[in-house]
């Protein structure tokens, strides 16, 4: 875990990442990112990958719309 301090640039507050982080996070300069707070923490997420997770989604929820009856008579089991 790193420490960084809140600065002002052009009275904007500002947080610094240094290129070890955004490695890590596999962002770049340029790169569109999803923030987001839960819990007083702060969640950075590449915007790929917020692409990526609502198409995972939506062919789920097809995937299930379409194979609902067979996953119903699966639940109840064998007669």
């Amino acid at each position: 875990m790193s420490r960084q301090q809140v600065t002002l640039v052009n009275d904007s507050p500002v947080l610094l990442l240094s290129p070890e982080l955004m490695e890590k996070l596999g962002i770049s300069i340029g790169d569109e990112l999803e923030l987001a707070v839960e819990n007083r923490t702060l969640i950075v997420r590449p915007l790929d990958e917020v692409e990526r997770e609502a198409k995972m989604d939506a062919a789920m929820k097809d995937l299930m719309e379409r194979r609902r009856e067979v996953y119903e008579k699966l639940a109840e089991g064998a007669k």
